[in-house]
């Protein structure tokens, strides 16, 4: 599945590097990212959906779909952050302090462990990254983003998911003009959209 997501941005880059009959040069490639969250009480009543647009955090974006264009790195997996500030959102750590809430896909290794393993990767002309995490406390969340994960091109997908001390980098990342209230026990359902124009 790894594969067919790369070959996948590979193709839709390239068809969108070259220029329409018509368009204007300065108009260039444009990578969206469409989020909705929606925060869910504990028995599935939905309390809130936010919808909005971020983009790229340059540079490490730029390097990352180089990376993965011309095959010098092998992408291993995503991880979906929440936060309400640096390093301080609606999950605890070990200790009960609030941290930054993070969806990472089944089997794959980060720094620190995520709090949800339930992120699904599906792609077709756009990338859809969609999961889960319940609340520890009430912090809202005012700051998004999504990470990427890199080998060298020697891993396969699967063995770069689960390498520890691969690369990494922020891909997305939009403060929020307003909050998202969460209280401690709700189901924050993320999905992110990432298409290409």
């Amino acid at each position: 599945m790894r594969k067919i997501v790369a070959v996948g941005l590979v193709v839709m880059l390239g068809l969108l590097m070259t220029p329409e009959v018509g368009a204007q040069a300065d108009e260039g490639i444009k990578v969206h990212g469409h989020w909705k969250i929606e925060i869910l009480d504990p028995d599935g009543t939905l309390v809130s959906a936010t919808e909005f647009e971020n983009a790229l955090v340059d540079p490490p974006a730029r390097s990352f779909l180089a990376s993965v264009l011309t095959t010098t790195s092998t992408l291993g997996s995503y991880l979906v952050y929440l936060e309400n500030g640096p390093g301080v959102g609606p999950c605890d750590d070990s200790l009960g302090d609030a941290i930054t809430c993070r969806i990472a896909e089944e089997g794959s290794l980060w720094g620190n462990p995520p709090h949800s393993s339930n992120l699904q990767i599906s792609a077709t002309s756009t990338v859809v990254l969609a999961g889960s995490v319940t609340a520890d406390n009430s912090e809202p969340v005012s700051v998004v983003g999504t990470i990427y994960k890199l080998c060298s091109p020697s891993y396969s997908p699967n063995a770069c998911k689960g390498e520890g001390g691969a690369s990494s980098g922020d891909f997305t990342r939009m403060t929020l003009p307003s909050p998202i209230a969460v209280d401690a026990g709700q189901i924050i359902q993320v999905t992110v959209t990432i298409s290409f124009s």
